[in-house]
């Protein structure tokens, strides 16, 4: 069984090493061109890890910049083409949050600035956040918040889909394969679309390319985001293959890259 790739931009199995500080880059393993994330260490607290045979990115300090990124051209490129202005996207993310900056940390996503954030994962404390900025001129805010999850390996879905009638299905989180009721639960306006300011990123752990000391302390294992509003299938198919190995399958399809192990 594969993992479901409808609309897909890029996929992270954040793999390339087992420990340490080795790779420079995390590497894109989806369509071309390669949206690769220029990794920044900053400290000793950001390193590569293998827990139960799952590698990933292992930060242990949330005042840290280390961060994982790439710009996003402000004119044209894969990401800025099929996320600016849309209605329907997945965030897709593997990870364990054993807690976040008080002000607001990061986990993986698009952000602009010292924003809430374009299409973010996020937390704060011990809670988990989805943030994005819907409709050209509206600030960037916190859609929803939810704790489960909270240190544990978790596989999480984030669903959005502002062409549906009922305000609570805009934007749908899934936890390790089932649907969660969020503690904050705003919505989208119907047929709202996905705003990228320029100056927007990429980003793992930090938001963006300057020094915000707002890392998340945990293991981001994978990620991957989608121009698609996944259904519960897609998210049931996924699930059921992250939640036991996130990492590049033994054989992976001719188009996507090899990884090098360090």
């Amino acid at each position: 069984m594969a993992l479901v790739d409808t609309g897909l931009l890029v996929r992270y199995y954040i793999d390339e090493a087992a420990s340490g500080q080795g790779p420079a880059e995390v590497l894109d393993n989806s369509i071309a061109p390669d949206f690769d994330l220029a990794i920044t260490y900053d400290t000793t607290d950001l390193n590569y890890n293998e827990i139960s045979g799952n590698r990933g990115l292992e930060n242990t300090n949330v005042d840290t910049d280390a961060r994982a990124v790439k710009d996003i051209n402000d004119t044209s490129d894969k990401v800025r083409d099929n996320i600016h202005g849309a209605q329907k996207a997945t965030l897709e993310a593997v990870v364990r949050a054993d807690s976040f900056n008080a002000g607001g940390g990061r986990c993986f996503g698009i952000n602009v600035g010292t924003t809430d954030g374009s299409f973010m994962l996020r937390g704060a404390t011990s809670s988990f956040q989805f943030a994005a900025e819907f409709g050209a001129g509206v600030n960037p805010q916190v859609y929803r918040t939810w704790t489960d999850g909270i240190a544990s390996r978790s596989v999480f879905h984030v669903v959005v889909d502002t062409t549906q009638a009922t305000a609570d299905d805009r934007i749908k989180v899934y936890r390790d394969g089932t649907l969660i009721t969020p503690t904050v639960n705003d919505n989208p306006a119907l047929n709202d679309t996905i705003e990228l300011d320029a100056g927007s990123t990429m980003f793992m752990f930090n938001r963006g390319t300057v020094s915000f000391a707002r890392s998340m302390d945990g293991v981001l294992f994978y990620a991957a985001l989608y121009s698609s509003a996944f259904t519960s299938g897609n998210v049931t198919t996924n699930h059921n293959i992250l939640t036991s190995d996130d990492d590049t399958p033994a054989a992976p399809p001719a188009a996507r890259r090899p990884v090098t192990v360090y």
